[in-house]
């Protein structure tokens, strides 16, 4: 062995020693900012103490903020957008981005700010927050628009024109539509109110705009990493792979970086609000059920929380149980082997089937993502619950635990037409996420082309009617109703100067 081989070997094995030891990533020292320091490295270095890393962070934040300050000095028009979120400790956290064209006609964006507040005065806090950064930046003339979710304190905060036009982030209110509608995660309550046409009209709770804004922490943020390897197969969910891979907010979620959503704490296990799983008797009564969906298709909603609290307690479950897992896990690799020889013979590219997934209220699609994997495990599910194999190794208990939580093939058609009619939005929120091309515009498209879909009905798909029924009146609500006149009209303008640019 010659003297660079060598040292190479010396190098890989204290590589991977020190990401044993430190617990990092395998990948840590392929990163950029790690190549860097590599390629800058001398032998025997030993690295800055903690205080001098902190001293140096401080004169580098205040180096970046008058390069900002500088670029934006020629900018004469710019536009904001806030993302607000809560910690479980009550903390509120805000982040302030700016967006601006160049002389090229080229998007840009700048990260102006990010503060922590605690609970009080959320909205006047905010309100401050915003108007000392521009003035600190010379940017309050500047101003045309800022953009928020419908939370009550950001709204608040931004009333009135000192910021410019207040627009609503329209993959918020889609988020809010399939949530809402369906009710993903909670039985939602609505007010009901008396005009004076005497004709009663529901008027959507203020809490609901706020629930994608809460309890979230470095923890959670830690469960969601990315599963892709370059393996050759195509994803067990389908036309998504022309999406574009822009760097899109950390709410979104596609299934190609959904390893495990969430763990066991993050759905609430409310055995007391589902309904009662006795096998036959429960399928009778569901059976009976459904013939009048389309007749009363706001039952569903009701419908539809059970049986996603009937999944996510199944996929828990199985988490809880290493050996049930583990039988999991191999039948999904037998399958996939048996998906690839397939695939094979017939010249096509294998769909790969992947774990099962729980659900994340704060992360934007990931009940679409548990949805259509668990579908795909359907065959898999169904051995498992219905006739359990003894060689799995399970104690009798958990035999007849998993016998109480099998699907009827009801309620696999409820989970199919589920799938189908949330695939839409799913896209559309990867669509509307991007962070590297105007939204705007593509929200009227989107919009326009999601009401299309929720008014065209099918005969032969009662539940998928029903199911849209339900998300229209959503839809009308937080596109038409909560959308003001002056952000529908900046977006006729759009989508005019679009047109004007294709001449």
């Amino acid at each position: 062995m010659n003297e660079t081989s060598d040292t190479n070997l010396r190098s890989h094995l204290a590589t991977i020693e020190a990401i044993v030891q430190d617990g990092l990533s395998f990948n840590h020292f392929q990163k950029s900012g790690m190549k860097i320091f590599l390629s800058v490295i001398k032998y025997g270095y030993q690295g800055p103490h903690r205080k001098t890393v902190r001293k140096r962070l401080g004169i580098l934040y205040q180096q970046r903020r008058a390069f900002i300050k500088n670029q934006l000095s020629s900018v004469l028009h710019i536009s904001l957008t806030t993302d607000v979120w809560k910690s479980p400790y009550d903390e509120f956290f805000i982040c302030l981005t700016c967006h601006f064209l160049t002389s090229s006609y080229a998007n840009e964006s700048f990260i102006l700010s990010f503060r922590r507040f605690d609970d009080k005065h959320i909205g006047q806090k905010f309100r401050s927050f915003i108007n000392n950064e521009l003035k600190k930046m010379n940017l309050k003339l500047k101003v045309s628009s800022i953009t928020t979710d419908g939370g009550s304190d950001i709204k608040s905060a931004t009333l009135g024109t000192t910021f410019g036009m207040r627009l609503l982030r329209a993959a918020h209110n889609l988020n809010l539509v399939v949530k809402n509608a369906l009710w993903l995660f909670n039985k939602t309550k609505s007010k009901k109110f008396k005009s004076s046409s005497n004709t009663t009209h529901t008027k959507q709770s203020d809490s609901d705009d706020d629930d994608d804004d809460e309890a979230i922490s470095v923890a959670d943020n830690e469960e969601v990493h990315e599963d892709v390897s370059d393996d050759g197969y195509d994803s067990d969910i389908s036309d998504q792979n022309d999406i574009s891979k822009d760097d899109s907010t950390s709410y979104i979620l596609s299934d190609e970086n959904a390893s495990d959503i969430s763990d066991d704490d993050e759905v609430e296990d409310d055995d007391e609000d589902l309904l009662p799983l006795n096998g036959s008797k429960q399928r009778q009564n569901n059976e009976e059920t459904i013939i009048g969906i389309t007749a009363n298709p706001s039952d569903l909603s009701s419908i539809v929380y059970n049986l996603l609290q009937h999944v996510r307690r199944l996929i828990k479950f199985i988490r809880k149980s290493s050996v049930l897992d583990r039988y999991i896990r191999n039948q999904i690799r037998l399958k996939n082997i048996e998906i690839i020889r397939s695939a094979h013979e017939q010249s096509l590219k294998p769909v790969k089937l992947n774990n099962a997934v729980l659900d994340f209220r704060i992360r934007w699609n990931t009940t679409y993502i548990m949805i259509s994997r668990f579908i795909a495990l359907s065959s898999i599910i169904t051995d498992i619950t219905v006739l359990p194999n003894i060689e799995i190794g399970l104690k009798k208990s958990q035999y007849e635990k998993l016998q109480q939580l099998s699907f009827s093939r009801l309620d696999w058609s409820i989970l199919a037409a589920l799938k189908n009619v949330s695939f839409p939005f799913y896209r559309a929120t990867i669509l509307l996420s991007g962070s590297k091309y105007p939204t705007l515009s593509i929200a009227y498209l989107v919009s326009t082309g999601l009401k299309n879909f929720l008014t065209k009905s099918k005969d032969d798909q009662p539940l998928e009617d029903a199911l849209k029924k339900l998300l229209l009146a959503k839809f009308s609500y937080y596109f038409e109703q909560e959308i003001s006149w002056e952000q529908k009209r900046a977006t006729f303008v759009c989508i005019t100067d679009l047109d004007l640019l294709k001449l």
